[in-house]
């Protein structure tokens, strides 16, 4: 799976069964393809922490992400530039994407370009802790953050993001957005057009330390 070219999930040492990948349970090449719906629990927790070779990772088809499916994953691998899900519609899954690509250095784009609620609780939370280089953050769609702690603290002293706009978000349950642009120094502008409904702690600190906004 890790190479010098990029990470893939149309290879996968594993199984398949109902369009979801599940631990693999001996050795396997198993082709997949455009298959690859989903992620069993506590799948890749931690998988890939500390790898060098990975440059890239898309999910073109995942639709499902199960609880802690993808914890901390990619978690210092400091080469990865570009993260997308492509079919990704709703992280239902608790922690399934806590910490996922947490302090990589070299991360200048995340697109999830159909995604419309974070439900599971923790769902993306710190996803991109310390992404220094992070420029990019593509949620056109994004409308509901209803798991606790959904985006908190998701964007964490990424240093270079300048501009932020999450167009279609509606409704932010408790502490769905609590520090999660907390430190980002360079960030100038955010924009939340649709926003009407707030939770408890729902934007607690979201821009403490944001020195660069008026």
């Amino acid at each position: 799976m890790a190479s010098r070219y990029g990470l893939s999930v149309e290879w996968y040492v594993g199984r398949v069964e109902n369009h979801v990948l599940k631990a693999p349970d001996e050795i396997a090449d198993v082709n997949t393809g455009n298959d690859v719906r989903g992620f069993s629990d506590d799948f890749w927790t931690g998988k890939f922490a500390n790898q060098k070779r990975v440059r890239s990772v898309s999910f073109p088809n995942v639709t499902i992400i199960g609880a802690r499916a993808l914890k901390e994953c990619f978690k210092f691998c400091h080469y990865i530039e570009t993260a997308s899900f492509g079919a990704l519609t709703n992280i239902d899954g608790a922690e399934a994407l806590w910490s996922t690509f947490d302090r990589n250095i070299a991360l200048t784009s995340i697109s999830m370009p159909n995604l419309v609620e974070i439900s599971g609780a923790n769902g993306a939370r710190s996803i991109c802790y310390e992404c220094t280089s992070l420029q990019t953050v593509d949620l056109p769609l994004l409308k509901t953050i209803s798991g606790t702690g959904g985006l908190q603290s998701a964007f964490f002293n990424c240093t270079n993001i300048t501009s932020i706009s999450f167009p279609a978000l509606e409704t932010i349950g408790e502490s769905g957005f609590s520090e999660t642009m907390r430190a980002c120094t360079s960030l100038e502008n955010i924009a939340l057009p649709s926003l009407t409904n707030v939770g408890p702690r729902g934007l607690n600190n979201e821009l403490y330390g944001c020195t660069s906004i008026a």
